[in-house]
């Protein structure tokens, strides 16, 4: 089972320590959330690329603004139809 509080980081975390997590997770993604652990977005390496390091953003900058809102979350039970 994949512990996923190792892969959640929050807006303030820096790009560099996010590239870190998504190098070191089994899913090569992160979840981005809030103080209180609610769910706020994804973010890939692809991301990372797009929108902060061609955009001119540093490895020290945070996250924020740079990751994905309109991600889609499901449970198990959910299937392909109703996604």
């Amino acid at each position: 089972m994949i512990d996923f509080k190792k892969i959640c980081v929050q807006p303030s975390s820096s790009i560099k320590k996010t590239m870190e997590i998504i190098s070191n997770g089994s899913l090569k993604i992160a979840l981005v959330v809030d103080t209180n652990n609610c769910f706020l977005g994804t973010l890939s390496d692809g991301d990372i690329r797009r929108q902060g390091l061609l955009k001119g953003k540093s490895l020290d900058d945070s996250i924020d603004g740079i990751y994905n809102t309109n991600a889609t979350i499901s449970d198990r039970m959910t299937t392909k139809k109703e996604l």
